[in-house]
């Protein structure tokens, strides 16, 4: 439980805004319209500019609504990170009560500024989703457990898959490109299958996508180098420089090494600047990203 986070260090703060997140993720959203009382799913709190993800529940109706909050003073910074303290806080509202999909407050001088409905929920643009994949809604998914940041191992219909979602509007671009990557590799076996696109409320708001699940390891480095090489060749040729590529982005599968995690990606499609140098940067680098003991790009868990 985050309780104070004005005295410790940004290393330190972000872990237990993390530790929160994470606790936060574990509410299965399988249970969505039976869940009675409301919930701070998402967080992302600057100094000056904070934004919330949260689970209504309103006349026994469930949705999700978001919150942004402008004002330094309006919640405590010890509690921006607390989602009991930023409910009890929204709920001295007036306009908390009514019916909204979007909420900004601000502040001028003494008065507190209340704007319901000036900026829509986010969704991905229609020219990235295809009507080749299905479309499953976020309420039939069930999370398991909270990978990464926008991450989740999560049962959906049928299939134990991975769940990868772009909580507010700024994620929206990294989502993106992961979709745009993971249809150039369909049927490549380089990368896990895309199963489908996720949306939240409505099948227009799509906010995610799922892949399937894949059993496997992380390499090491000098035993793996070859086959992760060959593979890392085959993603070039497919016109994709991955862009974050460490030992955590690569699961080595009977089938082979497969990589995850795009949102990075350099597509040659898109007519990017210096492609061809950084894919020979990604190839001359491989090992050292092997051999990398820092942790990075790791499992909150593993």
């Amino acid at each position: 439980m985050v309780t104070n986070t004005t005295s410790v260090p940004d290393t330190a703060q972000t872990f237990l805004q993390r530790a929160w997140s994470t606790l936060l993720s574990y509410s299965p959203w399988i249970d969505l319209n039976r869940e009675s009382q409301d919930t701070v799913l998402s967080i992302d709190a600057a100094p000056n500019d904070c934004l919330y993800r949260i689970r209504r529940s309103i006349c026994g109706h469930a949705r999700i609504v978001y919150v942004r909050i402008l004002s330094n003073d309006f919640i405590p910074q010890d509690d921006r990170t607390f989602g009991p303290a930023i409910l009890r806080r929204l709920s001295d509202l007036d306009e908390w009560h009514r019916e909204w999909k979007t909420l900004t407050i601000s502040a001028s001088a003494d008065n507190l500024r209340i704007d319901v409905d000036i900026f829509k929920p986010h969704s991905l643009s229609p020219e990235h989703v295809h009507d080749c994949y299905p479309l499953y809604d976020i309420a039939d998914i069930s999370c398991q457990e909270h990978m990464k940041t926008r991450t989740w191992r999560c049962s959906a219909p049928g299939a134990q898959v991975y769940l990868k979602l772009a909580r507010f509007q700024f994620e929206i671009r990294a989502l993106e490109q992961e979709v745009k990557a993971y249809n150039l590799l369909h049927g490549s076996g380089l990368a896990p299958e895309f199963v489908g696109y996720v949306y939240e409320e409505t099948p227009d708001r799509v906010v995610g996508f799922i892949t399937e699940q894949v059993i496997g390891r992380y390499p090491n480095d000098a035993s793996d180098f070859a086959a992760c090489l060959v593979a890392l060749r085959g993603l070039h040729e497919k016109g994709i420089v991955h862009g974050d590529l460490n030992k955590h982005n690569i699961i080595i599968t009977e089938d082979g090494p497969k990589f995850i995690d795009f949102e990075e990606s350099i597509v040659l499609l898109d007519q990017a600047r210096n492609w061809e140098q950084c894919a020979q940067g990604e190839e001359q680098n491989l090992l050292a990203s092997l051999s990398d003991q820092s942790g990075k790009g790791a499992p909150w868990q593993q």
